[in-house]
């Protein structure tokens, strides 16, 4: 630790470019791996502390700076999701090393509550420089990005999570953050107006960054040179409204990248007011996005543009597909297939209801003898009567069940256990008859 009187004390703004031999001294200190990290009221001198001595409760993993949010809700059926969320820039005046490169504020907090089960948040603070790097690589930290990935996989590899259940996201220059790391690594990811050219941020505020030399004014050409191939997107949240911000994305050259410009009302005030504004007036519209992420994983869109009939060798109608299980009708007869292990099951609603406390023939005609099908009741979870295999004819086999419905029954239900995987299962004929 160093502590050192200036010919002023005026906080922060003690070392803006202002105040060039200031200035000068705390890019010298930069450079020799320290930051600022506080001041002393008493001797009123102000505090340096190499990097890796800030004050702070988050963890540290080879240089980079962490917390790590355990799922709100837990569910053991369920995958795991991982969202990796890089710190906003409102806290740039503050003598605290780790407010400045975290957030007092942007820090979403609330969002574990707000989100699909099973689903871990690493947030990443931007340890690099005095107020941080934009997550950029500098002189003074050149594997930075690097030691992100690193912990990234770590987290990934630690938790069960999948690349395509790993999500980047931040705003501003979280989303810059956000962005770079899901150029590097391939991974999906959603950026509310980040900022990629420091060169036109207004100049009060581009003040507080004291990004002396260290990255580029225009980090576009730098983030795009980083990208490699992926299937995942990159969309960017931002308003045509927001001028130095949007128009900074025209030189961002990455693969599935999306722009969505959304026209939400703005304050009619100064670029600053508005980047703000609409950071937080689609904050709603951001948290909605990352559950529809996770959640389209799950949803599979069920054609219905051509309603077909099966004949009357059936006694049900064609059940809808699933998002694992096709279904079809191919001439006269009924074809399903999977390949999915996932547990799901098909709905064959009958044409005509069975009622409670009468008996019941269902024949079957199929080239999968190991379907097993059953009633589907609320409690107990099923009646499955026994099948008996009375007549074989090729490739066909005829199933036989005979049973006395429990109640009454408008669907007979097949698991996808019993479906065989990879194979195209054809069934001939499905008829029920009472037997009196």
């Amino acid at each position: 630790m160093i502590k050192e009187k200036f010919d002023n004390t005026n906080g922060i703004e003690t070392f803006y470019e202002k105040n060039p031999v200031n200035h000068a001294k705390l890019k010298s200190y930069v450079k020799n791996g320290y930051t600022l990290d506080g001041f002393d009221e008493a001797t009123k001198e102000f505090i340096f502390v190499p990097i890796s001595d800030i004050k702070t409760d988050f963890e540290c993993f080879e240089g980079i700076y962490y917390q790590l949010e355990t799922p709100y809700q837990s569910f053991e059926v369920l995958p795991n999701n991982l969202i990796v969320h890089f710190f906003q820039h409102d806290s740039q005046e503050e003598m605290s090393a780790m407010l400045r490169y975290s957030s007092a504020n942007g820090n979403f907090q609330s969002l574990g509550k707000q989100i699909v089960a099973n689903t871990y948040i690493l947030r990443i603070a931007d340890v690099n420089l005095v107020s941080g790097s934009f997550y950029a690589d500098t002189e003074t930290f050149p594997d930075y990005t690097q030691k992100v990935q690193k912990l990234i996989q770590k987290i990934r590899e630690t938790y069960n999570v999948s690349h395509d259940r790993t999500l980047m996201s931040g705003s501003s220059r979280g989303a810059t953050g956000a962005i770079i790391h899901g150029a590097l690594g391939g991974y999906e990811t959603l950026a509310v107006d980040p900022i990629l050219n420091v060169k036109y941020v207004p100049e009060h505020l581009k003040v507080r960054y004291l990004l002396f030399d260290f990255i580029p004014d225009d980090l576009s050409q730098y983030i795009s040179s980083l990208a490699i191939a992926t299937s995942q997107k990159i969309r960017i949240l931002t308003s045509s409204g927001s001028g130095w911000t949007y128009g900074s994305l025209s030189e961002l050259n990455l693969p599935n990248l999306e722009i969505l410009d959304i026209a939400v009302p703005l304050p009619h005030r100064e670029d600053t007011a508005r980047h703000a504004g609409f950071i937080n007036r689609i904050l709603s519209y951001h948290v909605a996005l990352i559950n529809s992420y996770f959640y389209e994983k799950w949803t599979s869109k069920i054609d219905r543009s051509h309603v077909e009939r099966l004949n009357n060798d059936f006694d049900i109608f064609l059940p809808n597909a699933t998002g694992e299980i096709e279904v079809k009708k191919v001439g006269n007869y009924l074809q399903i297939y999977q390949e999915s292990d996932v547990f799901n099951r098909l709905s064959f609603k009958l044409k005509t209801p069975l009622e409670a406390g009468k008996d019941y023939e269902l024949l079957i005609e199929s080239n999968a003898p190991e379907l097993q099908f059953y009633l589907p009741e609320f409690n107990p979870f099923f009646q499955k009567p026994s099948s008996i295999i009375v007549t074989t004819d090729g490739d066909f086999v005829t199933q036989r069940y005979q049973f006395r419905a429990k109640r009454d029954f408008i669907y007979v239900g097949v698991s996808s256990f019993s479906i065989p995987r990879n194979k195209l299962v054809t069934i001939k004929s499905f008829k029920i008859r009472e037997i009196k």
